[in-house]
Formats: C-alpha cells, structure tokens, sequence
C-alpha cells in the first residue's frame, strides 16, 4: 500500500485515534509485526507509528523516519510527549480492542488527556472494500480453491481428518498463501459439528459425508469457502436429498441479494425456505459474515443483527447449513462482492452441485 493510500484511509476516522489492534495496523499500514502501536493525528506527521528495534529499519524504510518513532521503554511515556506536542486535549481509541486493564494504564499515562470511544467508525471504512482490496482477495479466493481441488484429490479410504486439514495448510502455504484460519476438515457423523475440531482418530470410511472448510490468505486478506462432498461407491439417497435442498436455498439467497437491504431480512428468507422441509431447527449459525483483513468481521448477516445493511463494495459469504445430529451436517459457502451498481459478483467459481467421489 502507498503512502497516499494509507493517508486516504486515515483520513476519515475521528482524530486523534490510538490503537495497538493488530488487524488494525495490518489495514492501516500493512504491519505484520508483533509490537506495533499507531498514533493517527490531525496535523503533521499525519500519523506516527510506534514499534521496537526488531521492525524499526524496516518500517522506516518503508514508510519513512518521519513517521516512524523507535520504543525503547514503552509507548506509553512517548505518546502523552506526542500529545503534548500537538496539543490535543483528548484522543480516541476503540473500547474494545483494549482490556480494562490497559483502558485503566493507557488513562493513568496519559492523564489529564480525555479518552474517548471511536465506536465503529473504523469498521464502517473497513466494510466498504477497494479495488486493490478486492484484488488481494480474489488472489486469496484462488489459492484456496486450487487447495480444494489439491484435497478432493487424496481423500482415500483410512486417511484421517488431521492429515487432510495438515495437507490444506501445507499447499496453502506453497501457493503463496498463509492460513485465514484453522482448516476444518470432518467426516461422517462428524461433520454435523458446524466448527467441529479435525482428528487423527476419525478416518474415511466408504459411504461418509465430507465437510471441508477452508480459506487462504493473501497478503493479510482472507478467503472462506465451504464444501461437502460424498466419498463413496453408492451416493446415500437422503443426503443427496438435503444436499439438494440446501444447494437450491443457497442459490435462491445470493439471486436475493439485489434486492435486499438488510443482513437480517436474507437470513431470515433462508430461515423461511428450511422450514418449508422442517429444516429450520438445524441451521445453528448465521446465514454469512464480512470477510476482508480478518476472516469474520462486519457486516454480520443474522436475523439478530437488525442494523447490519448490506452496501456497495462489501465482501461476505452466503453459508447456510443443516447439521443433524449424529448423521451428517452439510454447509455450501460462497465469497460474494457487491459492485458499485450493487450487482452481485461470485467470487468462489468452485463447484456446488453435489460431487461424489470413489
């Protein structure tokens, strides 16, 4: 990201801001490091960026001395200098990405200076996604549907669940691409579990549900995207029955999109579908989440959310599932960007119709 770049997007929150939020210096300044505190001001420097011996050579070279100040007995004792040099009588912060116990510190240090709460203005900028952005994403949306077809590929009877999520992590990686978040890989009645954790004890056996969930990411953006799959010599015809159902209603919720304003009204459609089969008791979760710098972040869209509205330049996954208990559990997940005319991209182009592999 250029310096340009970065003043653009730093330039429309409240000022003074403060945070450490490591998502929030990975947007703001591409920061991948492990002590990092960023200081947006309202005056010259636009911003200061506080870190430790470790990154300060390279963060300077990248972004330049002026904006760059080295720690060397906490950020705490600098910044109320900085403060006070500008002048500012209170400053901004989220609540929370910060414990009480570091609200309590950072108001002792920097005291008489007010503090106050930025609310969500950061994510409100956050949401909306630039063509750079979405590029970045797009390449993390490749990665991960190469791994998929990679894992399709060895799934053989007596492999284990943690072998083929340790293999999702490994070709990610090879690809260029690091983990947006632990690989879920569940077999059989296992895969009923929505989040379910992968195991070496669990192996494929003929005749099992396989639910794969996985997402790559590309410098620092993130892709998720959901198959299940039928691995064995004769498709089990109830399956294959919701499967079908579940792929029709996924269909019908992205065509809906369009025309929708609000997370929690698309939700609820998908909600009014499974009921028609009596399914609706079994999607847990819900319906999709924002996907960008971190792999759920807003807009969340759930009938519980009344406020989340879906807007231009937003990426979020549509993922409903039904999970029965003790037989099997099915999620379809797709990456979906809405353009400036708020027309509806599909940005996973894997497969859905219902694949059986032997």
């Amino acid at each position: 990201m250029s310096l340009e770049q970065i003043l653009k997007k730093i330039s429309k929150i409240n000022l003074p801001y403060f945070t450490k939020d490591t998502s929030e210096l990975k947007y703001f300044l591409n920061y991948n490091g492990s002590n990092g505190y960023l200081f947006i001001t309202n005056s010259n420097p636009s911003f200061i960026f506080f870190t430790d011996a470790r990154y300060y050579e390279e963060y300077s070279n990248i972004l330049g001395k002026e904006y760059v100040f080295l720690l060397e007995n906490g950020v705490y004792p600098v910044l109320k200098e900085k403060i006070n040099t500008f002048n500012f009588q209170s400053i901004y912060i989220d609540y929370r990405l910060f414990t009480y116990k570091e609200y309590l510190d950072l108001k002792k240090n920097i005291k008489p200076i007010i503090i106050r709460d930025v609310k969500d203005n950061i994510w409100k900028i956050r949401k909306h996604k630039s063509k750079e952005e979405l590029e970045l994403i797009k390449k993390a949306v490749n990665i991960t549907e190469e791994t998929m077809i990679y894992l399709l590929s060895i799934l053989k009877e007596g492999v284990s669940e943690k072998e083929i999520a340790i293999e999702a992590e490994y070709y990610i990686k090879i690809k260029g691409g690091e983990l947006s978040f632990k690989p879920i890989v569940l077999f059989g009645p296992r895969t009923s579990y929505p989040h379910g954790e992968s195991n070496f004890d669990t192996k494929l056996k003929n005749k099992s549900v396989v639910l794969i969930d996985i997402g790559a990411k590309y410098k620092n953006y993130c892709a998720d995207m959901t198959r299940t799959v039928f691995f064995g010599n004769e498709l089990d015809e109830d399956f294959k029955k919701f499967y079908n159902i579940l792929l029709d209603i996924q269909k019908k919720a992205i065509e809906k999109i369009e025309n929708t304003l609000k997370g929690c009204d698309l939700d609820n459609f998908v909600r009014d579908l499974l009921k028609d089969f009596g399914l609706e008791k079994f999607f847990v979760h819900s319906l999709g989440h924002g996907v960008g710098i971190d792999v759920h972040e807003p807009p969340l869209l759930s009938y519980k959310r009344k406020d989340d509205i879906i807007s231009k330049n937003m990426v979020f996954t549509i993922e409903p599932g039904i999970y029965i208990p003790s037989k099997y559990g099915i999620r379809i997940e797709d990456m979906i960007y809405i353009d400036d005319k708020f027309k509806t991209e599909i940005l996973t182009t894997f497969p859905k119709e219902l694949l059986k592999i032997w």
